[in-house]
């Protein structure tokens, strides 16, 4: 399921600049650190609702980890079933329909060479995204892995951030992910290794729902997903990111390596998907929501919902923060257990972060 929130503010005159108060974050922003008001904000947030959940914020150009904060149920409070169950920015979580976004990626890389063997009439990747069909996008798999093999589509997840799953342990510490961290965070950021445990002998109808639906074959977390949302707004180049100290105090010292981006998928696909994540709140899935905060800031995005025994749904979000100009800023990505659709709970904190924090307001601006 795909949703796109609108979260509004005006500019002013000079140069594209927002008018009005700054953001709860403005001083996080220019310093590149982690903003202490956004995970004050999302802590509350959920637990407000009474809801297990996380939410990770970061920016698409520098890399920089801007929020990140989980809230189980208050222990006082009652819960719905399930929800006291963890989860944090560097857990494992199923993907759920995120998995498309892997799916239409890896497609719309190879597109020429798909569309020239297959012989069956062509799906649209972009209303697959938009409608969030499981149908089309279990089809569009197998089309995938039949044009281009296993090993191609292997080697195109393992570009987006995601290795091979070990075969008899659950997955190691990702020592990998950070371009550097501050190390009074190290126990809670160091993510859990993200990877796809898919395997060549699996049947086409195993490898489909896998890749369509997402609640098999993967185990990824959301600073995974944020990084991969990263790329698609960064025009495809994925940047290592670093989490630094919160505003006010001492920076974090360089590590000594160069951040450099890496080309995880082309700059057309890039855009394509983002121009997918945006259709899909205009006729798609998550126009409920398509007016939440209203005005020129868009947060577009992906939703996921399942699994599809459990009642009540867990929720993800993964999205992209665009500015008026539609130049990606941030990106968004929540997961809430127990909380419903991920058009729901998991969308709604999203936009509730992102306007309250991160947007400047037009209060007081002429």
């Amino acid at each position: 399921m795909a949703a796109l929130l609108v979260a509004g503010r005006s500019l002013g005159a000079q140069g594209g600049a927002p008018s009005g108060p700054p953001a709860a974050c403005a001083v996080a922003l220019r310093e590149g650190t982690v903003c202490a008001a956004a995970n004050a904000e999302a802590g509350r947030w959920l637990a407000a609702r009474r809801l297990a959940g996380a939410v990770a914020v970061q920016d698409v150009r520098s890399g920089a980890l801007i929020a990140f904060a989980s809230s189980p149920p208050p222990a006082a409070a009652p819960a719905a079933p399930g929800a006291g169950v963890d989860v944090d920015v560097n857990t494992p979580v199923l993907p759920l329909s995120i998995a498309k976004l892997w799916l239409a990626a890896s497609w719309w890389d190879h597109e020429a060479r798909i569309r020239s063997l297959s012989r069956t009439a062509p799906i649209s990747v972009h209303e697959m995204l938009v409608s969030g069909s499981d149908s089309a996008g279990k089809q569009l798999a197998v089309e995938l892995r039949h044009a281009m093999g296993d090993r191609a589509v292997f080697a195109d997840l393992g570009r987006f951030g995601l290795r091979r799953c070990p075969d008899d342990r659950p997955p190691a510490p990702d020592d990998r992910f950070w371009s550097a961290l501050a190390p009074r965070w190290r126990l809670r950021l160091l993510p859990a290794d993200a990877c796809v445990s898919m395997r060549p002998e699996w049947t086409d109808g195993q490898w489909a729902t896998a890749l369509s639906i997402g609640e098999t074959g993967f185990a990824v977390t959301l600073l995974h997903l944020s990084r991969f949302l990263q790329a698609i707004g960064n025009d495809g180049v994925m940047v290592p990111p670093v989490a630094r100290a919160v505003a006010g105090e001492p920076a974090l010292s360089p590590s000594g390596r160069r951040t450099v981006g890496t080309s995880v998928v082309g700059g057309g696909t890039a855009r394509k998907l983002q121009d997918a994540m945006i259709d899909t709140v205009l006729r798609g899935t998550a126009t409920g929501i398509r007016g939440r905060l209203g005005g020129e800031w868009l947060v577009g995005g992906k939703t996921g919902t399942g699994p599809g025994d459990v009642r009540p749904w867990d929720g993800c979000f993964a999205g992209l923060v665009f500015d008026p100009k539609r130049v990606a800023r941030y990106t968004v990505v929540s997961y809430v257990r127990r909380g419903g659709r991920g058009g729901g709970a998991a969308a709604e904190l999203a936009a509730d972060l992102v306007g309250s924090t991160l947007i400047p307001t037009t209060r007081g601006a002429r």
